[in-house]
């Protein structure tokens, strides 16, 4: 059986400010992360997007090499 955990992400333009946020268990804690960043004003310089990516957990575990561009 296959599960699924939430990673929360952003990338700022022009690149170099990629960052991992979090792991979550469910997407509705990571989308509450994402709203946290969001609602914070020192965070946001217009320039960066948040997102909520899935990552799926099989037997071997979980394949978190991602890119954030």
């Amino acid at each position: 059986m296959e599960s699924v955990i939430y990673i929360v992400t952003s990338n700022s333009f022009p690149p170099g400010n990629e960052v991992i946020h979090g792991f979550y268990p469910t997407r509705a804690i990571a989308e509450a992360r994402k709203e946290m960043l969001l609602a914070d004003e020192d965070f946001q310089d217009g320039d960066t997007e948040v997102a909520v990516l899935s990552v799926p957990v099989g037997p071997e575990g979980a394949d978190t090499y991602i890119r954030l561009r």
